[in-house]
C-alpha cells in the first residue's frame, strides 16, 4: 500500500508534537508515526512518559527519506536498461545506430535508435536520438556498423 504524501508546510518547526497531534496535523494515522519511530528511527523525546517529536526534526527526517527514495536520473550519455531498471553507459562505449522505423507518423523523420550492451547484465540497452546529433555521438561513443 502506498504511503500518503505528507505536506510538510503543515508542520511548525518550533513546535513539539505528541504522536497523535502530529498524526492529526498531517492527516495520517498515529500508527504511521509509530512505524517511523520503530523502523526508520524517527528521533523522539520522552516527556512525562509520552513521546514528543520536534517539528524541525520531523521535517529533516522526512526530507532525508524523500531524498533517499528519489529515483536516480540519467546523466549525459547514459542508456536505460529495462532488465536492471537503472541507467548505464554502454559497455566499452560501443553503440550501433539504426534507423528508427516510422509508425503512423508518431515519430519524426530523422529519429535514430542507439543500441548498446548493458555492462551489468549483458542485454541490449536503447536510447532514441536525432540524426542531427550524430557528430556529437561519434565523439562520445565508438560507433559499430
Amino acid at each position: 500500500m502506498a504511503r500518503k504524501k505528507i505536506d510538510l508546510r503543515k508542520v511548525k518547526p518550533t513546535k513539539r508534537y505528541t504522536v497523535r497531534e502530529l498524526a492529526g496535523t498531517l492527516g495520517i494515522t498515529p500508527r504511521a508515526i509509530y512505524w517511523d519511530i520503530q523502523v526508520d528511527s524517527l528521533p523522539f523525546y520522552l516527556v512525562n512518559g509520552r513521546k514528543r517529536i520536534w517539528g524541525t526534526e520531523f521535517i529533516e527526517f522526512t526530507k532525508a527519506r524523500r531524498q533517499k527514495h528519489k529515483r536516480y536520473t540519467k546523466k549525459n550519455g547514459e542508456f536505460f536498461c529495462l532488465n536492471c531498471s537503472d541507467f548505464f553507459m554502454p559497455e566499452n562505449k560501443e553503440i550501433t545506430i539504426e534507423d528508427y522505423p516510422l509508425r503512423k507518423e508518431q515519430i519524426k523523420y530523422g529519429t535514430i535508435l542507439l543500441k548498446g550492451v548493458c555492462p551489468r547484465c549483458g542485454k541490449y540497452i536503447y536510447q532514441v536520438s536525432n540524426i542531427s546529433k550524430k557528430e556529437e555521438l561519434e565523439q562520445m561513443y565508438k560507433i559499430q556498423k
